[in-house]
């Protein structure tokens, strides 16, 4: 699912011509416009007159005007990202949006759906169909949306959070000090606890501090305001328990809330906090934590250790470098565990079903990459006799953690670069310098050999003699041609790093 599913085609063509208008590098004019989106100038004139007055509702100071020689510009008086604006706005329309005006609704009140339908002023028809749209979003994660139900969620409570979470990033497309109601309870979404004793006073980028905002506020109105506390076995929190960290109380004791109940949302939150905030986490915590999983006796840690070396020797994949090996056990055995206790599918860590439509996730560089091969190796014997109580759907919602795995492990072949400059004595050398400064030795040589070369940088036409990619360089003194040249390369490097199969 994508934008689409939440605002207008009217509002969704509103974004793509704000786009055009922010990144073409060339004026637009109306006649542009038309011919591109392929619609009447009435269209285009009323799209732009709308999107010019959304435009002052959301900020004070960018305009939309039409310019004295007919083209559109957009005016500022401040240095604004060009993503951000366009973000903006499609916040705004989503935040506006039916789809999202019910489900506010459904989640800040204990309202039936005739009251909903009357606050809002629209039909029963449309709130029904709205639920119906929302529990499609909800089936990857197990659980129904129910009014009757307390809680308004049927199903895990830990899968009921993680939707709501997912549902709340979508919807903030911009960074704000509080993405929820402006009546949540402060102490809700104070996260100078969880920061301190957590992540020992980590400097949080504003998208990270947001993010933890939301995964609190969720777990914390879900308890407090909802009563809905995590109810989970043993077995679960054992395969969690060196994510755990003891000192930590994610509220403070309250008599309304028992210190088991407190303490199991504490537990869980730790594992929460990391397996969705990934980046959050230090490598040097990572490493403790992978530490004490590879020296424990647990199931859990056997299943990943098995994985990695099956995965290994089906492959030939060494794990050389202690960084990618550390992050390749760490992100498995986070899926094994979702994989194992939480019944929601393994897809929605991968593919931000809020964003991404089927095209997008088949575009050729996109995951399905080696996909036979790797589906080939999670339905082989070894593996289907390791999780023998696994159905095949199942293992295979593990494919896309192994195509990260393969993408970071695999060794890739270097780009072979062949220098070359009739002109002087020096220049070869020095291009040879800049690549060796731009680029990592393990994505780039510099040969002798021209026979071998995957690139020949030349300020002589070679004609077909070589069968290989050429560069003209005929300028030393060109800064220019040095920065085309690093271009060039870069993108010989990208295609290299994306390949398509094994």
């Amino acid at each position: 699912m994508n934008l689409k599913f939440f605002v207008s085609n009217k509002e969704i063509m509103k974004i793509e011509i704000l786009n055009e208008i922010l990144t073409s590098n060339r004026r637009i004019f109306l006649k542009d416009l038309t011919r591109k989106f392929n619609v009447s100038k009435n269209s285009i004139l009323r799209y732009t007159a709308e999107l010019r007055d959304d435009l002052n509702v959301l900020f004070e100071d960018i305009k939309l005007l039409y310019s004295e020689d007919g083209n559109y510009v957009i005016t500022t008086k401040s240095s604004q990202d060009h993503a951000y604006l366009i973000n903006k706005v499609q916040e705004y329309y989503i935040e506006n949006s039916t789809l999202f005006l019910i489900l506010k609704k459904i989640l800040e009140t204990d309202w039936s759906i005739t009251q909903i339908s009357n606050s809002l002023n629209f039909s029963l028809s449309t709130v029904y169909a709205k639920i119906a749209q929302l529990n499609e979003f909800a089936k990857p994660y197990n659980i129904e949306l129910s009014l009757l139900q307390n809680g308004r969620f049927k199903g895990n409570e830990f899968n009921v959070r993680y939707f709501i979470y997912r549902l709340v990033l979508f919807e903030n497309k911009t960074n704000k000090d509080n993405p929820f109601n402006p009546l949540i309870s402060k102490s809700f979404i104070d996260i100078t606890n969880v920061n301190n004793v957590l992540l020992n006073k980590k400097n949080l980028t504003s998208s990270e501090e947001m993010r933890l905002r939301m995964l609190q506020g969720v777990s914390l109105h879900r308890l407090k305001r909802n009563h809905r506390p995590l109810e989970y076995d043993q077995p679960f929190l054992d395969d969690i328990t060196f994510f755990n960290v003891p000192d930590f109380h994610l509220f403070e004791s309250t008599p309304l809330i028992s210190e088991e109940q407190r303490k199991l949302e504490s537990f869980v939150f730790c594992f929460l906090l990391r397996s969705t905030i990934f980046e959050i986490e230090s490598n040097e915590k990572k490493s403790n934590i992978v530490n004490k999983y590879k020296h424990s006796n647990l199931a859990i840690a056997k299943d990943t250790e098995f994985l990695l070396q099956e995965f290994s020797k089906q492959f030939d994949i060494i794990y050389t470098s202690e960084q990618t090996q550390l992050d390749s056990y760490y992100l498995l055995l986070i899926n094994l565990i979702y994989f194992k206790h939480t019944s929601i599918n393994l897809s929605v860590f991968f593919e931000n079903e809020f964003i991404c439509s089927d095209s997008d996730i088949n575009k050729p560089g996109s995951n399905t990459k080696n996909k036979n091969d790797i589906d080939l190796f999670l339905l082989s014997a070894p593996v289907r006799e390791h999780f023998s109580g696994c159905t095949e759907e199942s293992l295979l919602q593990l494919s896309h953690i192994f195509h990260y795995i393969y993408d970071v492990n695999k060794p890739l072949k270097k780009i072979r670069v062949f220098v070359q400059f009739s002109k002087n004595i020096h220049t070869v050398n020095l291009i040879n310098q800049c690549l060796i400064n731009a680029f990592n030795p393990d994505s780039l040589e510099i040969i002798k050999d021209p026979t071998q070369a995957d690139l020949i940088v030349s300020d002589t036409y070679e004609g077909k003699k070589f069968d290989t990619n050429h560069f003209y360089f005929d300028n030393t003194y060109d800064p220019n041609q040095y920065k085309q040249l690093v271009q060039y390369v870069g993108n010989l490097c990208c295609n290299n790093m994306f390949r398509e199969s094994k």
